[in-house]
């Protein structure tokens, strides 16, 4: 047992929840019945903590090198997971349970596993086979911090977090419906919010998501949003 990344694990679970106690959250979904929903990897964390003590939300997880660093994540923000196994049929069939016990529930699942920004057509097959619709989710942070390795972005505390469920994704072929979801998501799920007065505090804060992504960083963070990527190191 490694005590030193258990620790990392559960402060930037403690954070994320901060995050959400202290930010202005909002979710769009108009649609009524459960859906698949599908984000770009740098999505993830904003998600996270908007999904904070959320029920009708849970994270379909697909086999990765940090899958165990991702579950006890989620297992620390009691946020529910399904996970894949080789031949998906456990995962999927539990995940189609949870589905249809209750109108309106989401799952969701990162859309670029592989190359980043290229939707494959596996989302899709899966939308089929839970026999839902599938839909693109768009996540804005208002401000915070885009990794430079995993070019995930770690919110501020205090800032805007947006989940918008958006109309759902209908094409003939896996192929198209993968190509339909890629241009409905082409644009950076992050937007430039306006400049807000420096706070004193601020710097203080931010040392604690710092040292919670430092296994993934390096010691490194691009700071955002900035017209040019600033990267400082600590």
């Amino acid at each position: 047992m490694n005590l030193a990344r258990d620790l990392q694990v559960a402060a930037l679970a403690y954070y994320l929840r901060a995050v959400r106690r202290t930010s202005r959250v909002t979710v769009d979904h108009p649609h009524t019945g459960s859906g698949l929903v599908t984000f770009w990897h740098d999505a993830m964390l904003p998600l996270l903590a908007a999904s904070v003590g959320t029920k009708n939300v849970a994270i379909y997880v697909r086999a990765q090198p940090f899958l165990n660093d991702s579950l006890d994540l989620l297992n620390y923000l009691g946020v529910r997971a399904f996970i894949s196994d080789q031949r998906g049929t456990a995962g999927i069939k539990a995940a189609r349970q949870w589905l249809l016990e209750v109108p309106g529930r989401l799952l969701a699942i990162t859309l670029d596993m592989g190359e980043p920004h290229v939707a494959l057509p596996g989302v899709a097959r899966l939308a089929r086979m839970l026999g839902v619709s599938l839909h693109p989710l768009a996540v804005t942070v208002s401000r915070g911090y885009r990794t430079q390795r995993e070019h995930s972005v770690v919110p501020h505390l205090r800032g805007q977090l947006s989940v918008r469920v958006l109309p759902a994704v209908s094409e003939p072929t896996l192929e198209r419906a993968a190509l339909a979801l890629q241009n409905a998501l082409l644009d950076s799920t992050l937007s430039e919010p306006a400049p807000e007065p420096s706070v004193p505090w601020r710097k203080v804060v931010e040392a604690w998501p710092r040292a919670c992504m430092m296994p993934l960083t390096r010691g490194k963070l691009t700071v955002w949003p900035a017209k040019q990527p600033t990267t400082i190191s600590f």
